[in-house]
């Protein structure tokens, strides 16, 4: 059991005692939540293409990180600034933070002001002198380049668009100061300027490619502002139906500008292969080429490794081999490794580590594609390769050749290094038959070196550990032991017991003695419980735990007096019933029946133990068919109605500290599922062991014994409490259900239900038999319903 202590603390990464296990709560809402991913996307160091790394949260890789791209990418604009600046030794007092400023958020108003800071630092020279002109200008232009935003996305459009006056204006002075400007550089961003303007005005598109020809192209300046010009010329061509070129276009932003390659992607439309020849019959050279296969592979439908072997084949040292092949082995990881739910666990288990026929289909293909990436000689990072291949045949079971390519490696990079340490471990862990004590100290060795597929090596411990029958590790890998209040399963109990026993642990002996007791009180095994309760301290009591989200843990919380501390302080009132059904009021103000007070063992104060004796108690004398069996079965009845999920202490079963919160018997739209015990025989493990609870709903129990002591009362006010409690339980159980009742009171050939029936024959007896009674009239006082359904129906 020590080791079980030490191993599962480590997984637990917590230093709470083992059966304290950390497991802050949470879903699948994220993509990495969906699966285990165990080869880094990140292996991919061109940043520029960081962003088409394969994710399902947003439109490229990252964004929920920095959706803006700035931590990810430089700005390309800004360097090229930077450039021009360095070589024409201008703005030498203006580090790279100030000139952002000024080129982002300076105003047109602030760069005509003789005493701005920029317009002393710009005029020291001829070039600052024709940048400030430039910038100027760019700022006149801003307006009717900038999107307006009315809340939603889909809205969003050019603020404005010039005039035909406005837009001559501007064209003719663009034209006079590109002709004036003695530097390419600024010369080719007036050219942008002139091209973006034509095409944002929406019918000048033949201009805005007349723009291109004429002042951006024959400057032959290929860098960030070249691209951008090239992107809005790609533009045009789209909206005069010229979409081959405008799709080739795209492809060369794509392909050169990091900057604009999110907008380049999202703006290149290939509809079928007619589409797709015509765009490629306008490449020049195979690097282009290359761009092109690699837009098509960045389709989510498309298969990667196709795309791989058409780069391979003409332009071998394209960047886009390796992020297509990152691409394609994480999405096998999304086939293999996939977190499979609660709901689809069947009698295989689970389709976890069991790559799909579809994929072993398509691993040889895939092998011999990475085999030749691999002997090329112009493509790099050989040992990136053989560990890529390495990872793809652990994916495939290939476990042989998997170690095999592995132990080639002779990196010295760190993040290779990374990436070989976890697909070696992942192997090591997918080849266990069992775990033993040996192979708890491989895995606590590791887990000591990298938490990064903690949640991964939990998966197959848990797993591995249920398979060889050791229930209570298994479901320690991934719960808390209060996880078992919900669902105390005899299975897992049983087995933490035996090892609690080994290691003589009496604080979790108790716990583990007051949940076995309490799962057979749950399921009305009076004497079962009784054996375990009296193993339990009568000073016991629980520790409550809340999630601190500081520091990931569960720590210890108080209760107030008032709350149930889940084992003792149980008032005798349970025994007791009354009219009123609120929750948030003292009990003693609605559980007004008193009969309980008769009776010395049940007018007291109650731990589990002495609630399970009495309980005994009234069991048996139930049995008599007599004025005390009726008692009895009276009483035990306002015990199954009180704990049912309409009782005043629903809480008391479930270790709840109040009664304002019922989770147990309700499915959806307030309708209570069937009484039913979780089965996780089936899971792969427990992870998901607090999706399902244990649901006993006690009313019907209740009902038939109001029945039974209505029966054999002799006593006519009793007896009229018992039939009026009886149709509180009807009413009760047809209104758990009010969702499913409601849509058949819809129905055109609705009829009342036999529970409303019954509700009837109850009332009608009620006022046959029993008006008369002190407890009929104030059943009428206090019951308004019941008072309406007198006077009214009957």
């Amino acid at each position: 059991m020590k080791h079980l202590k030490r191993f599962i603390a480590t997984l637990a990464i917590t230093v709470l005692p083992f059966h304290s296990y950390v497991n802050g709560c949470g879903g699948d809402f994220y993509d990495y939540m969906n699966y285990y991913n165990l080869f880094d996307q990140l292996l991919l160091e061109n940043k520029g293409l960081q962003p088409f790394l394969l994710t399902t949260d947003d439109a490229f890789y990252g964004e929920d990180m920095d959706p803006d791209g700035k931590q990810q990418q430089p700005d390309e604009n800004i360097n090229a600034w930077m450039t021009f600046f360095k070589k024409n030794k201008t703005l030498q007092d203006m580090n790279e933070e100030q000139f952002k400023a000024l080129l982002y958020t300076a105003s047109y108003q602030s760069l005509k002001q003789p005493s701005s800071p920029y317009i002393t630092a710009l005029n020291k020279t001829d070039a600052g002198k024709h940048t400030l002109t430039y910038l100027q200008y760019a700022k006149e232009l801003e307006p009717y380049a900038q999107l307006s935003n009315n809340g939603d996305w889909w809205e969003m459009k050019r603020t404005s668009s010039p005039s035909e006056e406005t837009y001559t204006h501007y064209k003719d002075k663009g034209l006079e100061l590109y002709r004036n400007c003695p530097y390419d550089e600024l010369k080719l961003r007036y050219g942008y300027q002139l091209v973006r303007l034509a095409h944002y005005m929406r019918n000048k598109n033949n201009e805005a490619i007349r723009m291109y020809n004429l002042y951006v192209k024959p400057l032959k300046q290929e860098h960030y502002i070249y691209y951008a010009a090239l992107e809005q010329t790609a533009g045009a061509l789209y909206n005069i139906g010229k979409l081959a070129n405008a799709n080739y276009l795209y492809s060369r932003v794509f392909d050169h500008s990091d900057n604009r390659k999110k907008t380049a992607y999202t703006s290149f439309k290939i509809q079928n292969e007619i589409d797709w020849n015509e765009a490629m019959s306008w490449c020049k050279d195979n690097r282009e080429k290359a761009a092109m296969y690699a837009l098509r592979g960045y389709n989510t439908f498309s298969n990667e490794l196709e795309e791989v072997e058409n780069i391979l084949n003409i332009y071998p040292e394209s960047p886009y081999i390796k992020l297509l092949a990152i691409r394609y082995i994480n999405k096998m990881e999304r086939d293999i490794l996939t977190r499979y739910s609660h709901s689809d666990a069947t009698d295989d288990t689970s389709s976890f580590m069991q790559p799909s026929g579809k994929v072993l289909a398509e691993y040889e293909r895939a092998q011999q594609i990475i085999k030749a990436v691999m002997n090329h000689p112009k493509v790099g990072d050989k040992d990136f390769w053989a560990l890529y291949h390495a990872h793809i045949s652990f994916l495939c079971k290939d476990y042989r050749q998997a170690a095999t390519f592995i132990d080639s490696l002779q990196t010295t990079k760190p993040e290779l290094l990374k990436q070989k340490s976890r697909t070696q471990f992942s192997l090591y862990l997918a080849q266990l038959k069992f775990i033993g004590e040996d192979e708890e100290k491989n895995i606590r060795q590791y887990l000591q070196t990298s938490h990064a597929d903690e949640d991964f090596i939990n998966e197959i411990v848990g797993h591995l550990y249920k398979m060889q029958k050791d229930y209570g590790k298994a479901f320690l890998t991934h719960n808390r032991i209060e996880n078992l209040r919900q669902n105390p399963d005899p299975d897992i109990i049983n087995s933490l017991l035996a090892n609690a026993g080994k290691e003589n642990d009496q604080t979790l002996l108790t716990q583990l003695y007051e949940l076995k007791g309490t799962y057979y009180l749950r399921m009305n095994n009076f004497a079962e419980a009784a054996k375990w309760f009296a193993k339990v301290p009568e000073s016991y009591s629980l520790t409550h735990y809340k999630y601190d989200y500081e520091t990931e843990k569960y720590i210890p919380t108080g209760i107030s007096s008032d709350d149930f501390n889940g084992y003792s302080e149980i008032s005798p009132l349970i025994f007791s019933n009354g009219f009123k059904r609120l929750f948030s009021v003292p009990a003693s103000s609605q559980l007004t029946d008193v009969m309980y007070e008769q009776y010395p063992y049940l007018n007291k104060e109650h731990n589990k133990a002495t609630l399970t004796a009495a309980l005994m108690q009234l069991e048996k004398e139930s049995q008599m068919m007599t004025e005390k069996g009726a008692r009895a079965a009276y009483m035990l009845a306002n015990y199954y109605y009180n704990i049912s999920p309409t009782g005043y202490y629903r809480n008391i079963p479930a270790y709840f500290t109040d009664n304002s919160y019922y989770w147990s018997a309700y499915v959806s739209y307030g309708t209570t599922g069937p009484n039913s015990i979780p089965d996780y025989s089936k899971e792969y493990n427990y992870r998901d062991f607090t999706q399902e609870y244990m649901i006993v709903d006690n009313m019907e129990n209740a009902l038939a014994l109001y029945e039974q002591a209505a029966t054999y009362f002799t006593d006519r006010e009793y007896k009229a409490r018992a039939l009026f409690m009886a149709s509180s339980c009807t009413m009760d159980l047809y209104a758990q259900n009010w969702w499913s009742n409601w849509n058949n009171i819809l129905n055109p050939d609705f009829s009342r239900s036999d529970d409303e029936k019954k509700v009837d024959s109850y009332f009608r007896q009620l006022k046959k038999s029993y008006s008369d009674t002190q407890f009929f009239k104030e059943a009428v006082y206090e019951c308004k319903y019941f008072e309406y359904y007198v006077k009214t129906e009957l």
